[in-house]
């Protein structure tokens, strides 16, 4: 993990918590990219589910099933 202002936990296979230590004022506007070797994520896909101030979720999975991954991710927003 790199970075700095955010924890991540882990809710379930695939899928992920993301805290921002500091909330943003307003909804920010997360992205996230699948990372790690392409013989190992050429067919995966990340998707954020949820959005608010304090937190975002995420999930990653195969074309079939929820899966672990990397990602790396940014977001953007307001700050209070």
């Amino acid at each position: 993990m790199w970075g700095e202002g955010f924890e991540v936990k882990k809710i379930s296979t695939g899928t992920y918590l993301v805290e921002f230590q500091q909330p943003f004022s307003s909804h920010p506007a997360p992205v996230c990219t699948v990372s790690g070797p392409p013989w190992q994520t050429f067919n995966m896909s990340a998707a954020i589910v949820d959005v608010n101030p304090t937190n975002f979720v995420y999930m990653t999975s195969t074309s079939n099933q929820p899966a672990d991954t990397g990602i790396s991710f940014v977001v953007v927003g307001p700050r209070k």
